[in-house]
């Protein structure tokens, strides 16, 4: 189980510019020879602190993706905070609305 162009990576964590962390999470019953979700994470060396930071995030919005989960995620990414607002100014354009805890995207009237 790799995602698509996962060994492009290896060489910069074999010289110690990245970090790798990969998760996975089994399913109740294995499907199909699947054993479970697998989630790699990268972060430079020495920054490794953002992959408990960013799985903290993820378990806190179980209940429900927010605006406040949004800005967090990309402050962990290194994002400013005007792009933060740009960002979440983008997905309200297009369409997404926060209600309560669960994003909810705008309906759209088919014809």
């Amino acid at each position: 189980m790799t995602f698509d162009g996962e060994h492009r990576f290896d060489q910069w964590v074999d010289k110690g510019m990245l970090h790798r962390e990969v998760v996975i999470e089994p399913f109740d019953v294995p499907a199909k020879g699947y054993l479970g979700t697998r989630t790699v994470f990268y972060t430079p060396k020495g920054e490794e602190w953002r992959i408990p930071a960013h799985k903290l995030i993820w378990r806190a919005s179980a209940k429900g993706w927010n605006e406040t989960f949004e800005r967090l995620e990309g402050m962990l990414f290194g994002y400013e905070d005007w792009q933060c607002d740009w960002w979440i100014d983008h997905l309200s354009q297009r369409g997404r609305r926060w209600r309560q805890n669960a994003p909810v995207e705008s309906e759209t009237p088919a014809g």
